[in-house]
């Protein structure tokens, strides 16, 4: 059988701080406001600290990681037809990690004498893909592979970066460096693997390894 897909899209949000959880406990948690924020400057019942130190304790040691990704099949370039099959499309990826200093400063603005260290790292990624995959089939299961071409449309990340940020008592100091690492236009492949069983009570088992010695050459 033929099959034809004319677009679709894929989308990717994450971080590794904020959780259903967590918002509900600090932004709709109130026991004597339903539905509204916690007073961050009141103590927590039964403890010797704020909520605004419990929510700091909850905020990693590495800072605040925030990832993006999206993949859109380009049209025309989707397709199957028996055990074999065409796919491309447009991946982007884009992550940031902030400082847990940058955090503390937001909540406890800039007491004098405070000092917070700051630094930033970013990555973003730009490919294009097309890639061939066919499966073999097996009495109980089918086994598969993906060959894939990278086009590497460009790159930005953040190789290093550091800086202070300090309040005295009649001035604020501050300092900081960013180092910045670019490309534009690269080519690499990727191999995908790939195996799913065959139906066992309306069981199906499978498993997957994407990208293996998967790698762009920048120009």
């Amino acid at each position: 059988p033929f099959s034809f897909n004319i677009t679709s899209n894929n989308f990717l949000i994450r971080n590794n701080f904020l959780t259903l959880g967590l918002y509900n406990q600090f932004f709709t948690g109130d026991p004597d406001h339903p539905n509204q924020p916690l007073d961050l400057e009141t103590k927590v019942p039964g403890k010797n600290y704020t909520y605004k130190s419990l929510l700091k304790g909850y905020i990693p040691t590495h800072g605040l990681v925030f990832d993006l990704g999206t993949n859109i099949s380009l049209p025309g370039l989707n397709f199957s037809w028996g055990n074999y099959a065409v796919t491309s499309g447009l991946q982007v990826f884009w992550e940031s990690n902030f400082p847990k200093p940058l955090f503390k400063l937001l909540l406890d603005l800039n007491p004098v004498g405070s000092s917070y260290k700051m630094s930033f790292q970013q990555n973003i990624l730009m490919v294009q893909h097309l890639a061939f995959s066919f499966a073999i089939p097996f009495p109980a299961y089918k086994v598969g592979m993906t060959i894939k071409y990278l086009a590497g449309l460009g790159y930005a990340g953040v190789d290093s970066s550091g800086g202070y940020f300090y309040t005295g008592e009649k001035y604020i100091q501050s300092d900081s460096y960013y180092q910045i690492r670019r490309a534009v236009g690269g080519d690499g492949i990727a191999l995908d693997f790939g195996f799913t069983s065959d139906r066992m009570d309306k069981w199906q088992f499978g498993a997957a390894v994407n990208n293996v010695a998967g790698k762009i050459y920048w120009g």
